[in-house]
């Protein structure tokens, strides 16, 4: 079964309402489509549409299909990215990745069975922005509230794209994600704040009993609208928190804001040639930041 849920922590406000759970079976190529009898998946893509759409986010269960994939993928992080010392100042690593074996096979079968949902999305021309891993250490720190894009009607839409390698759990530092802030009610209001701080502060009594934890187990996706407020959280486990994640954007201007934390040898790819993304040698390349 492959579930996609908006896990809610509290009780709602500001309007958003409490849902339960929607839950989707595979059909014979993989891709999700809803239990309900006689759904298609055209109308299920249209449904998670429709969902990240109120609440610019959604979590779609097992979006890998495959826990051996994540693991391995996982084991290529520790080497590429050799664990932080307790005392290191900097836990957090967002790198952009090459599209070796490990992160083709978790990317392509992310892609392969959620494709009629991430076409509906942003449409089968939306470009790869982004491709890249973000490992959080023991130790790491919480972030400030923010968005990784500014948001315009003059702009194209884009789309983050986060895959658990790892069972996230609260104390791990899962990003917490406030539902509702990329609408243009929040927009309105906060963009009368002048700095990138009286925003956060806008963002976090916005919905105060509305904040979402991303905990995911190995192989679940979130989906988020980059101009969506959110902020990673401290990790006081003894556990690394490892994500692979890419963004999606579709045609017209790229929005201001985001690290595009993306190899240059990826500039240009599209959705619907997936298949044909090209592999690298096995390294890391320049293009990404620390945090």
């Amino acid at each position: 079964m492959i579930t996609i849920t908006l896990p809610l922590i509290g009780l709602a406000l500001c309007g958003m309402q409490e849902w339960e759970a929607e839950t989707y079976k595979k059909n014979e190529t993989g891709e999700i489509y809803a239990s309900q009898e006689g759904a298609t998946v055209q109308e299920v893509a249209k449904d998670g549409v429709r969902s990240i759409s109120e609440n610019g986010l959604l979590k779609v269960k097992d979006a890998v299909g495959d826990a051996n994939s994540c693991k391995a993928l996982g084991d290529l992080i520790d080497r590429l990215q050799p664990r932080m010392e307790p005392k290191h100042a900097n836990h957090h690593h967002n790198i952009a990745v090459e599209l070796l074996p490990e992160v083709r096979d978790v990317v392509y079968r992310v892609i392969e069975r959620n494709y009629n949902f991430l076409s509906s999305l942003l449409t089968e021309d939306a470009g790869l922005v982004e491709l890249a891993m973000m490992v959080n250490d023991p130790g790491a720190a919480y972030q400030k509230w923010h968005a990784d894009t500014v948001a315009s009607p003059k702009v194209a839409k884009l789309f983050s794209f986060f895959i658990a390698l790892d069972e996230i759990s609260l104390d791990m530092g899962p990003t917490a994600l406030v539902p509702r802030t990329h609408t243009q009610d929040f927009i309105d209001i906060c963009n009368k704040e002048v700095t990138r701080t009286k925003k956060a502060v806008c963002a976090e009594s916005f919905a105060p009993l509305s904040k979402i934890g991303a905990t995911m187990s190995p192989g679940d996706m979130t989906v988020m609208d980059s101009t969506l407020q959110h902020r990673a959280n401290e990790n006081y486990s003894s556990r690394r928190r490892r994500i692979v994640y890419f963004s999606l954007a579709g045609p017209g201007v790229k929005p201001d804001g985001s690290t595009y934390t993306l190899l240059p040898g990826y500039s240009g790819h599209i959705l619907k040639e997936y298949k044909t993304w090209h592999t690298a040698d096995a390294r890391l390349g320049g293009g990404g930041e620390e945090f």
